[in-house]
């Protein structure tokens, strides 16, 4: 991860291209037996596939999010985030974890 870089909170909504680099060198090794597990670095995505999506955290695309084109649709794109983390939240949707979420 970049190190040179200390990331805050609020670092999350200046629209900065992208937050941090991974570089799996700088990530923790493996336990025995994969102490010598060697990833390489990740391939660069091509431009054509990062049209009309967001890699703001660290460039990688593992899940596809949309950039809002009007204030209209990051409206509905914040509402869809709202209702989904309620739904979440509720005793029939979430009643395994909601008792640790209560605590």
């Amino acid at each position: 991860m970049n190190k040179n870089k200390n990331i805050k909170i609020k670092d999350f909504s200046k629209g900065i291209d992208q937050l941090v680099t991974l570089d799996p060198a700088d990530l923790p090794q493996l336990p025995y037996p994969y102490e010598d597990w060697q990833d390489p670095p990740y391939a660069e995505i091509p431009e054509s596939k990062k049209k009309g999506k967001d890699l703001s955290l660290d460039g990688i695309l593992n899940v596809v999010v949309p950039v809002p084109e009007t204030k209209e649709e990051k409206e509905q794109i914040v509402a869809k985030f709202l209702s989904g983390l309620r739904k979440l939240l509720t005793k029939e949707n979430n009643w395994m974890f909601l008792e640790q979420l209560m605590l």
